[in-house]
């Protein structure tokens, strides 16, 4: 079997030794008019049939009524961008095969054998597995609403920060990426299940914040859920794997992974399709406000009841001789 490092250092000397022979391989001059169709003020291309790819990027960067040829080597700036962009994939070839020389790769282990769709089938019997999985189809759900009706729900915005709708979902990447710090900071401090209950509480509040004062507020309080998500799903989706046996590991992944990718397609077009029942994408954001208290209140539930505590213990004794954290 092929070793993961050969694979990635074949990668990079394919990747480093492609990129200068495209930029020399003659290709067809699309775009660029024949020899015979002269555009006033534009050089002609070379009068062969085919062209090398730096023979049309010259023509194409050419100013319009300017005298330069296409094979001329200078730009206008003085700075040849396309020899520098192949200098840094040949660089990152280079840097890719180093990393892949040191990097110490986990032995496979050949008995582990992949999940069928029995064992998914037998994990989804579980009812720990259908309240994760349904856990993590609402937090979803209300993540997807973000970056998929967001944008719509801010178009009227009227505010004094004329920029912020249009970096709001920017923001809320960005916020999201910061979240993970937090989220870290904040299990270290507390149980996973208060923490979910904590922040779960922060993404409704946002969402209804956003509806009773519109996109003024929705502007502001939505890219903020993003410093809250971050930390949802990771924790939900290891905490529902870890109930089950190693060996059951990858049959509940599946199952998450399918419930994952309903809510991800079917959220979106329910608050479409409610959105269009009322004539008004805040009635798609009533939906998602909705969803994003069910997502509240089942993990104040699962704060409270703790179902899984036990599950968790019993497992991680068995597989790591170690009790959870």
């Amino acid at each position: 079997m092929i070793s993961a490092k050969l694979i990635t250092a074949l990668l990079a000397v394919t990747l480093a030794v492609a990129a200068p022979a495209a930029y020399a391989m003659p290709i067809d001059p699309v775009g660029v008019p024949a020899p015979t169709q002269q555009v006033p003020g534009v050089p002609p291309p070379p009068s062969s049939i085919a062209m090398s790819a730096k023979d049309q990027y010259e023509v194409l960067r050419t100013p319009v009524g300017s005298t330069a040829v296409a094979d001329e080597p200078s730009s206008p700036s003085g700075f040849d961008w396309v020899s520098a962009a192949i200098g840094a994939v040949v660089a990152a070839g280079i840097a890719l095969v180093t990393i892949a020389s040191l990097v110490r790769y986990p032995r496979r282990k050949e008995s582990a054998q992949p999940a069928s769709f029995r064992q998914m089938l037998d994990v989804m019997k579980d009812p720990l597995a259908l309240g994760f999985s349904t856990l993590i189809a609402l937090y979803v759900a209300v993540e997807v609403a973000i970056y998929v009706w967001m944008p719509t729900y801010l178009r009227d915005y009227h505010g004094a920060s004329a920029w912020l709708p249009t970096y709001a979902l920017t923001i809320f990447f960005v916020l999201r990426a910061c979240g993970r710090f937090l989220g870290a900071w904040f299990l270290g401090r507390v149980a996973w299940t208060i923490a979910l209950a904590s922040f779960s509480l922060a993404i409704f509040l946002c969402f209804l914040g956003s509806l009773f004062w519109g996109g003024q507020g929705g502007a502001w309080l939505l890219p903020l859920s993003g410093l809250f998500m971050s930390v949802m799903y990771p924790t939900l989706n290891s905490k529902g794997i870890s109930c089950f046996r190693k060996a059951q590991h990858g049959a509940a992944a599946g199952v998450i992974l399918f419930f994952t990718a309903a809510a991800a397609a079917l959220g979106p077009l329910a608050m479409a399709a409610v959105s269009d029942a009322y004539g008004s994408s805040r009635a798609g954001f009533v939906l998602a406000t909705a969803l994003a208290f069910l997502l509240f209140a089942g993990l104040i539930g699962n704060w409270l009841l703790d179902p899984a505590r036990h599950r968790l213990q019993s497992s991680d004794l068995e597989d790591y001789g170690k009790s959870p954290a």
